[in-house]
């Protein structure tokens, strides 16, 4: 029987794509397709035996647009099955709307986090058109399901297929080290927009740091507002690093680190979240959308509610004094890393793919 033909698209994730499609190559006939600026960072990222296709793609305000994409789409029409990873690029969005082959699209933010906007303009609306024409839909929890039916058609299936483990594309075979290189360390890692919260962990750590004076936070990736929250520049007890933090560099924050804080107002899923899991890094995380869910309910995390400051320097000092607890937390995350096996997340993928051929 001839292996269904599967085009994997991709604008952005490049991590999560890279977990599921060095699985999923194995179980489909898979082209993965992303624009010729991913090329390098993907090449680092996956299987050498990965058939791999690239196109050109101007930003999204470049007129070129217009006459770029008609071309990428009529590559795409040749596969039995074009799955696309969410883009937020309205002409990309747009244009799939007249690709006439089953349409697989994972959504990893049904509607735009608080604070967020509309980041790129039109591109809600564009998604939220080119949804119309999907054939299929993948999620990561049971709340997005439900925002997202209120979205599509009754004949368009959404399934929940949980983010998976990435710990492959970060390090490959070895194994995270164990025990952090700064026992009394937080690191708040990835792109800061304001529904993460590093606001409310900042004050939290002021708390933290009365009951333990070596208290480090660790700021990494490019962030919104870091002038204001930080007025003149961020406290001694703040290390920032305010920029995009290269594939080779995450491994060095995440192991350095004793605790990963993801102090949320809202979260649908978090790859940072994941990543703790990967590194093995015991988490402080509001107990909100998808985080409850990922560390399922207290497993390998302390939760608390949303915006509690006091609430989120208890559960830091907790972690950052308590050896046993932490690792308690720890053991807890390697039967996190079990559940969220890559190849099962891939087996659930193709098990979609099969039913739209």
């Amino acid at each position: 029987m001839q292996s269904t033909r599967v085009a994997f698209v991709h604008l952005a994730f490049e991590d999560y794509s890279a977990a599921i499609i060095n699985e999923l190559h194995s179980l489909v006939d898979l082209t993965v397709f992303h624009p010729e600026s991913l090329a390098d960072r993907m090449r680092d990222r996956l299987s050498p035996d990965v058939t791999v296709e690239t196109f050109a793609k101007p930003r999204f305000r470049d007129p070129r647009n217009i006459v770029r994409m008609p071309g990428i789409i009529r590559r795409l029409e040749s596969f039995d099955v074009v799955h696309v990873q969410q883009s937020g690029d309205p002409w990309f969005d747009l244009a799939l709307t007249a690709l006439r082959r089953p349409k697989v699209i994972t959504v990893h933010d049904v509607v735009p986090h608080s604070g967020d906007g509309d980041r790129i303009p039109g591109s809600y609306a564009a998604r939220r058109v080119m949804h119309r024409t999907a054939d299929a839909f993948i999620v990561h929890t049971d709340e997005m399901k439900h925002e997202l039916r209120e979205q599509t058609r009754p004949d368009q299936p959404v399934r929940v297929v949980s983010i998976p483990a990435m710990r492959s594309v970060w390090i490959g075979d070895r194994q995270p080290h164990p025990t952090p290189a700064n026992r009394h360390e937080v690191l708040f890692f990835g792109r800061i927009w304001p529904y993460k919260g590093l606001d409310l962990l900042v004050d939290a750590m002021s708390s933290v740091r009365q009951s333990v004076p070596t208290a480090r936070l660790v700021v990494a990736g490019r962030g919104a507002d870091l002038d204001e929250l930080f007025g003149g520049g961020p406290p001694d007890w703040v290390d920032l690093h305010d920029r995009f933090i290269d594939h080779d560099e995450i491994a060095v924050f995440f192991e350095r680190a004793a605790v990963v804080a993801l102090p949320y107002r809202d979260a649908t899923q978090s790859a940072v979240g994941v990543m703790a899991i990967d590194f093995r890094r015991p988490a402080v995380a509001s107990a909100v959308g998808g985080l409850q869910l990922l560390f399922d309910g207290e497993r390998g995390a302390n939760l608390v509610p949303p915006a509690d400051v006091p609430a989120l320097a208890d559960a830091l000092i907790a972690l950052l004094t308590d050896d046993d607890l932490w690792a308690q937390r720890q053991r807890e995350l390697d039967e996190r890393f079990d559940v969220l096996d890559p190849a099962s997340v891939a087996r659930a993928t193709a098990a979609l793919y099969d039913e739209l051929v």
